[in-house]
């Protein structure tokens, strides 16, 4: 079993633990997104595109690379999808 680098961090006013490794690979429009997704439980493309000020396309692909990281779970399909923080 390979050992994870876990450390508690602050983020925002909040102590979380935080994967080092995860965290290193993360931009800072994913940190956004992840951040808004503990604050609010589920995001949409659009809600992407406003908190990031990217592209609906590059929102899409932002939040498909987050489904392969298994950071995030995609529910439903083509414009009623939604994503939510993978459950641990």
């Amino acid at each position: 079993m390979i050992p994870v680098d876990k450390t508690l961090i602050p983020a925002d006013k909040t102590l979380i633990f935080v994967d080092r490794t995860v965290d290193k690979t993360l931009s800072e429009n994913e940190r956004k997104v992840l951040k808004y997704l503990k604050e609010n439980g589920v995001i949409v493309s659009k809600t992407v595109k406003e908190i990031t000020g990217i592209s609906a396309t590059l929102s899409r692909d932002l939040m498909k690379k987050l489904t392969i990281k298994r950071l995030v779970v995609a529910v439903g399909e083509k414009k009623n999808r939604k994503y939510r923080l993978t459950q641990k």
